[in-house]
């Protein structure tokens, strides 16, 4: 049986245990209690918080979609290809701009901040928020959450 990778993360996050199992025998205990009472509820919650981690890079956007089994971006999307730069790329240069402001770090790029550049990035955010919130309804509505092997 292959389980539902977002199930595996909610398991995970419910069950710290899973991940440091207790050594008193009363920790023990109520863990195989709290199992008991999980395997007898005929649904589930699924755990809501999203570990990031750190910046969301384009590996861990998709590795984020791909955990709750919504459809991963492609390198090449929409505007971000060629000519333009991929969206990895593109994201990669984000964050270095974000890190350097963010951190008062030295900017050393040939694309200085300007107007044009905030704009270009304000557009990438916007866009991406977009496209996530539409592989979310098409993920609610076609139930990807429910797949046990998900389709390549």
């Amino acid at each position: 049986m292959h389980l539902v990778p977002n199930l595996i993360f909610h398991m995970e996050n419910t069950f710290k245990q899973f991940v440091q199992y207790p050594q008193k025998d009363k920790d023990k205990a109520t863990f195989y209690d709290n199992l008991a009472s999980f395997y007898a509820q005929t649904q589930q919650r699924l755990y809501p918080k999203v570990n990031i981690q750190s910046n969301v890079g384009f590996e861990k956007l998709n590795a984020i979609l791909k955990s709750f089994c919504l459809e991963p971006f492609p390198n090449h999307w929409e505007i971000y290809k060629h000519p333009n730069p991929n969206l990895k790329e593109i994201l990669k240069t984000f964050l270095r701009y974000r890190n350097g402001v963010a951190h008062g770090g030295d900017i050393s790029s040939e694309e200085k901040i300007t107007q044009d550049t905030y704009a270009k990035y304000k557009k990438l955010v916007i866009d991406l928020m977009y496209a996530i919130s539409e592989k979310m309804m098409e993920g609610i509505i076609n139930q990807t959450y429910l797949y046990h092997n998900r389709p390549q």
